[in-house]
């Protein structure tokens, strides 16, 4: 499997400038890292307005940085799918969407823009990226009272408790993994028999169902806020078992560190402050 990278939002959005691109490219080549980029980054990157914001709008610094780059799209969704498909083997390869080196080098940057720009003419392939940013946000509105949910429902279930002190906690360590187990296999269809090496064999799903535990259950630092776009982050990150290095924010680091820990996924998260210092600034 490929050398991958994933690059948070923040990455693309401060990191794409002129005092940091040309060393953060670099950084990638050297190491032979491929960049992973998905719907949720372009959704995330989306500005209306962009004909507003000059040659260097963030949308043609993204993607005239990517597109010199080897990038490849894979979305979460669809590893999710996959590792159930593949179930109970390990998958051996990302499902790709895209592999940039598909196409012609001078037409990687324009592809992208065209999709962050909404261009007429993709609208008739579906990929209509105002759509994707009106259905991410409605996502992003639910998505705290359906973490509510899930805490409801193992409570009901009996495999966490609520303490006197208002936080929740499992039951024992069976109990978790009974929750963490119902989180892993909530987009399969049928549960096979032999469910229980869920956390083994299909790593992204487990890490999306950990993160969700130490981030609104069991949080590793008890400052982290709580918002409506952890769950883009969730989704993102889950990846990162697949990923040699993958950048975070500071709220969401210490989640995504805590699931690796327990993966025993040997990816690197890096957050602003690092990266700085990785690019030597």
């Amino acid at each position: 499997m490929p050398n991958y990278l994933f690059l948070d939002n923040w990455t693309l959005s401060n990191y794409t400038t002129a005092e940091y691109a040309h060393r953060l490219a670099n950084f990638i080549k050297s190491n032979g890292y491929t960049v992973i980029f998905n719907g949720i980054s372009m959704t995330e990157l989306y500005n209306p307005g962009w004909e507003n914001g000059g040659v260097e709008e963030r949308g043609v610094r993204v993607a005239r940085f990517l597109g010199d780059l080897h990038c490849v799209i894979v979305r979460p969704e669809e590893v999710w799918k996959s590792e159930i498909a593949n179930f109970p083997a390990k998958l051996s390869s990302l499902p790709i969407v895209l592999d940039l080196d598909a196409l012609p080098t001078s037409h990687r940057k324009d592809a992208i823009l065209h999709v962050l720009r909404g261009e007429r003419n993709l609208l008739y392939n579906g990929i209509d990226i105002a759509r994707w940013s009106t259905e991410y946000n409605e996502i992003k509105n639910n998505w705290l009272s359906s973490v509510n949910k899930i805490i409801a429902e193992g409570v009901r279930q009996g495999t966490i408790v609520k303490t006197p002190a208002g936080r929740y906690q499992a039951v024992d360590r069976v109990k978790r993994e009974e929750f963490l187990l119902s989180l892993d296999w909530r987009l399969a269809n049928t549960i096979p028999s032999r469910f229980y090496e869920a956390s083994s064999v299909m790593p992204s799903i487990r890490c999306s169902t950990l993160c969700t535990w130490y981030h609104y259950i069991d949080p590793p630092s008890r400052t982290s806020a709580k918002k409506p776009s952890d769950i883009g982050d969730i989704a993102q990150l889950s990846l990162a078992p697949y990923c040699a290095v993958c950048t975070a924010d500071t709220k969401m680091a210490p989640t995504i560190k805590q699931a690796l820990k327990e993966l025993s996924s040997s990816c690197q998260i890096v957050t602003d402050r690092e990266l700085k210092v990785m690019l030597g600034s």
